[in-house]
């Protein structure tokens, strides 16, 4: 926007020169690109941002520049005209969309005489690159300029019906507009009609039918609010901008309505020689009010001011803005022409812009030790995904939406706890998935189909369920599942099929990098697991997961003709026994022994109860009980079970004697056959 220092100072008593006025303007964040001599004026060209509407006129700068030097500013005095009556001269107004126009004033003026403009009017409008057309048009364009408030002056003897609609044009509907162009109108486009025809687009351009010349004696002046997301889209659609456009769409200040047509009237009758006729305000008179609560504590704080109550609400007064108080406490109302004004916030940065940025002291920022970057369950999730990798692993990432078919091909249950989706795009997007298995399978069957034998699989990712009864609630909560099939390298070239100690051996080398110790598997028979071969992972109270071999109808309705070993972990549940911090032990300093023990003991007896009574009985020198072997067969009863334990012997202040390995041994060996009925092999 190009704007005439000399014009400027009609409002504000700045004896500063162009350049300086310039320089402060630009250090307060109204932005003057250049400044051009012209004579003994200077032009400024300054660039408006978006949120600022209120800058794109002479009275809004001269406000800033005012504000900046304490300056009075002067806006110009408009003493109301009462209305001459005026026999049969009368206008309705309707306002059928009052969203799109909540505020429309209409206002008759007699006795015009349409001709050249004053010097001093033209001067004005030339100095900022604006063509004289005559003295209405000109006064229109001034006030435009001077307020921030477009207008339009319609010939009133051409208003068929003497009236004014503000509506929404209708399908087939034309206009020619006052720059000679006939435009197509579409529906939903806000414009200003008679009884017959449109006359005007709302915001934009008047048209031609209606348009002042030379011959026109009674004019009806426009002054109104439109809506600004309707100005820009008519404005776009019909590749259509004027100067009025700019401003509408931006948003114009919804109580300068009035006020700009009072200033553009009482113009008229000087200049033109006419008579004020009737008003029509039609709509909502004023704008919503928006109070804020504003604490100079906070500012000063925020700032590194010591401003006291008076010089903020000084600042504040000076920039139009109402504040009531004198306090630490303010009462702040933002005037209709600052809807940018929302929060504490944009009050702050109000003051900061006026007293000074560069009156901001220079500190040296405060030392504060560094913030956790990652909060602890993103690190055990990292943590986790890189031990994956680094087993062997290579890690997928499936849909979230699955198929209800794939949950009943995988046993789930219940079907309750089930998210579905109301508007699936397809039957493969039916419900948010409850588990990744179905997801891992897919994928699995991917690679296989592809030749990819030997597979070591995994996803870390959400999972969803229903939070209670009906549809109100859902939860989310991270998942770990992981898949091995084929078979797995034990080194030199040897490979062996993969069993469920394979995948066992994954989650116990798991929890012990993720600092898990109080773990253990329970043997079990659920969904989707085969019996015998399956079992619960427990962490305390907690049962965090499955793990085992899968029964053969699963594969095979995922078109998979391997065996599946798959292990899925609640993930979030493991969070609470996780300890990321590590242990260092120095290497023992004594030689290690192993022994074997075979027993063959009955189906139901759990591992677990067998390892803690090894323990018990072996006391402080068994280091570690392995079971390193689990076996079926025709050497084996029914209902027993055949296992074999590898125990590590090791005392950390001497070296075992054989006669002390062998004492311990064999009273393990009797505690497990007194304890549990084991038959020793």
């Amino acid at each position: 926007m190009r704007i005439s220092y000399n014009w400027l100072r009609e409002y504000v008593d700045v004896k500063n020169s162009a350049k300086q006025a310039a320089q402060w303007l630009t250090m307060a964040g109204l932005e003057v690109k250049a400044v051009e001599e012209r004579g003994k004026d200077s032009i400024l060209d300054i660039e408006v941002t978006t949120n600022r509407p209120d800058w794109l006129s002479f009275i809004g700068v001269a406000r800033e520049l005012s504000a900046i030097t304490g300056k009075r500013l002067k806006t110009p005095k408009v003493p109301v005209l009462l209305p001459v009556a005026i026999r049969d001269k009368q206008v309705k107004i309707e306002l059928a969309d009052k969203f799109l126009c909540p505020r429309y004033t209409g206002r008759i003026i007699d006795d015009v005489r349409v001709g050249a403009s004053p010097g001093w009017l033209k001067e004005r409008l030339d100095s900022i690159g604006v063509r004289s057309v005559n003295n209405i048009v000109d006064i229109t364009n001034f006030c435009l300029f001077e307020l921030g408030q477009p207008m339009h002056a319609f010939d009133y003897e051409k208003l068929a019906g003497r009236s004014i609609v503000v509506r929404t044009a209708k399908k087939g509907e034309e206009i020619i507009t006052i720059d000679g162009i006939k435009r197509e109108l579409s529906p939903g486009m806000l414009i200003i009609a008679d009884e017959k025809r449109p006359i005007a687009i709302a915001g934009i351009m008047g048209g031609r039918d209606t348009e002042v010349t030379e011959d026109t004696r009674v004019i009806l002046l426009e002054s109104a609010y439109f809506d600004p997301i309707s100005v820009r889209k008519t404005q776009r659609k019909l590749g259509l901008s004027s100067d009025s456009s700019y401003r509408f769409e931006r948003g114009v200040d919804y109580e300068g309505v009035l006020f700009a047509s009072h200033r553009a009237a009482r113009l008229i009758v000087e200049v033109c020689g006419a008579k004020m006729g009737v008003l029509k305000d039609a709509g909502v008179k004023a704008a919503k009010k928006n109070l804020i609560k504003l604490s100079v504590n906070k500012a000063n704080a925020i700032l590194n001011f010591n401003l006291p109550p008076i010089a903020v609400k000084k600042i504040l007064t000076n920039l139009g803005i109402k504040v009531m108080g004198a306090q630490e406490e303010l009462r702040v109302e933002a005037p209709s022409f600052r809807a940018d004004l929302k929060t504490e916030e944009d009050l702050i940065e109000e003051i900061a812009r006026i007293y000074g940025y560069d009156k901001i002291p220079t500190t040296i920022p405060k030392l504060v030790g560094h913030p956790e970057r990652k909060s602890l369950p993103r690190k055990i999730e990292e943590a986790s995904r890189d031990f994956m990798i680094a087993q062997g692993f290579d890690e997928i990432i499936t849909y979230s939406l699955i198929d209800r078919k794939d949950l009943r091909n995988i046993r789930f249950r219940p079907e309750e706890d089930i998210v579905p989706v109301a508007n699936p795009l397809s039957s493969q997007q039916e419900v948010l998935r409850p588990t990744l298995m179905p997801g891992v399978l897919h994928a699995a069957r991917f690679n296989i189909n592809r030749k990819t034998e030997d597979l070591r699989i995994f996803e870390l990712s959400k999972v969803y369920y229903k939070e209670g009864a009906g549809d109100k609630g859902y939860r989310e909560e991270l998942n770990l599942c992981f898949l091995v099939s084929g078979k797995t390298n034990m080194g030199r070239r040897q490979k062996m099929d993969v069993d469920f100690f394979e995948i066992k051996g994954v989650v116990e080398n798991l929890f012990e990098e993720l600092g898990i110790e109080e773990y253990v598997f329970v043997n079990t028979q659920a969904g989707a697991f085969s019996p015998g071969r399956a079992a619960k992972i427990l962490i305390g109270d907690s049962d965090v997961g499955m793990i085992g071999e899968l029964i053969r109808e699963v594969p095979d309705n995922f078109d998979i003709k391997k065996e599946i070993f798959m292990c899925e972990i609640k993930f979030d549940r493991l969070v609470k026994f996780v300890s990321m911090d590590k242990k260092v032990f120095l290497p023992p300093k004594f030689l290690p022994a192993k022994r074997d023990v075979s027993i063959v003991v009955g189906k139901n007896v759990y591992i677990r109860d067998l390892v803690k009574t090894m323990t018990d009985e072996g006391g402080d020198i068994v280091k570690e009980v392995e079971i390193s072997d689990e076996y079926f067969g025709s050497q084996i009863p029914d209902g027993k079970k055949g296992l074999t334990f590898s125990i590590e012997y090791l005392s950390g202040d001497r070296q075992l004697t054989e006669q002390e390995i062998e004492k311990t041994h064999s009273r393990i060996r009797e505690a497990l056959v007194n304890k549990f009925a084991a038959a020793i092999r």
